[in-house]
C-alpha cells in the first residue's frame, strides 16, 4: 500500500460565528483579513496604532456595541500591542511587519493555546490561509503548504474562470434536495443513487446551463422523478 505524502498542515474549515478573533495590526493586509472574519460571523478585535480609513469605516457599520450577540463586530484598539493581549480569543492574526512583536506573539500564543499566523512568516504559523474562490455555499480553496502563493493566486483566477454563480446556485439546491431526501428516503443506499443520477447522469450539468428559477425546478423535477421510481 503505498504511503500518503507528508502535510505540513491538516485542512479544515472552522466555524467561528460569535467567537473572539484577533488582529494584530491596522494595516491593508490586516483589513483584508478583517473582512474575511467578518463574513465568517467572528467577533474582531483589533490592536493597532494606526488604522487605515477603509478599518475605521468598517468598525463604524460592525461596532461591537450595536451588534446583536452572536453577530459579526469589530472593535478597535488603538496602542501596540502589549503582552497578555492574546488571552481569551479563539484566532488571532499577527499582520505587523514587524519581526519583535510577531516572535512575542508566537510565544504568547504558544502559552494561551490560540492558533495563531503571522502574516508571510509561515516558520511562526499554526496555521495558514488558503487562496479562496466562493460561489454561495460553494468553497473552492488551494494551498501550495506556503511554497507558492503566486501559483495558488493563479489558480484561484483559474477556479474563478471556470466555476461561475451557477455553480453556487446548483448547489444551494442540492442541499434543499439533500434535506428532503432524508426525509424521503431512510434508505441511505437509495439516497446515495438519487444523488449519483442527478450529478452524474446530467441533470445537474443541464442546470448549470439554465436560468435560476428554471435550475431550481429541473433539479426538482429529476430528484421527484428518482424518488417516485423508488416507491414503486
Amino acid at each position: 500500500m503505498k504511503t500518503p505524502p507528508q502535510r505540513d498542515y491538516f485542512p479544515i474549515l472552522l466555524q467561528l460565528t460569535g467567537h473572539p478573533c484577533l488582529v494584530i495590526g491596522g494595516g491593508r493586509v490586516a483589513y483584508r483579513k478583517i473582512q474575511s472574519l467578518l463574513q465568517a460571523g467572528a467577533r474582531v478585535t483589533v490592536i493597532s496604532p494606526q488604522m487605515v480609513p477603509e478599518l475605521e469605516a468598517l468598525a463604524t457599520a460592525h461596532a461591537a456595541d450595536a451588534q446583536p450577540e452572536g453577530t459579526a463586530s469589530l472593535r478597535l484598539i488603538h496602542r501596540p500591542y502589549a503582552p497578555g493581549d492574546l488571552q481569551g480569543y479563539r484566532l488571532i492574526f499577527a499582520a505587523t511587519g514587524n519581526r519583535e512583536v510577531n516572535e512575542a506573539c508566537r510565544q504568547e500564543a504558544e502559552h494561551s493555546g490560540a492558533l495563531l499566523n503571522v502574516v508571510d512568516v509561515p516558520d511562526l504559523c499554526d496555521f495558514i490561509m488558503p487562496a479562496v474562490h466562493q460561489q454561495g455555499d460553494l468553497l473552492f480553496m488551494v494551498c501550495s503548504q506556503g511554497k507558492s502563493p503566486m501559483l495558488t493566486k493563479r489558480l484561484r483566477q483559474e477556479l474563478q474562470q471556470r466555476y461561475g454563480p451557477a455553480y453556487g446556485r446548483v448547489a444551494e439546491v442540492m442541499g434543499e434536495l439533500r434535506q428532503q431526501a432524508f426525509q424521503d428516503l431512510p434508505d441511505i443506499r437509495h439516497r446515495r443513487e438519487v444523488f449519483r443520477h442527478l450529478i452524474e447522469d446530467g441533470p445537474v450539468d443541464e442546470a448549470l446551463t439554465l436560468p435560476p428559477e428554471e435550475a431550481r425546478q429541473h433539479l426538482w423535477a429529476a430528484y421527484r422523478q428518482m424518488t417516485k421510481q423508488d416507491e414503486t
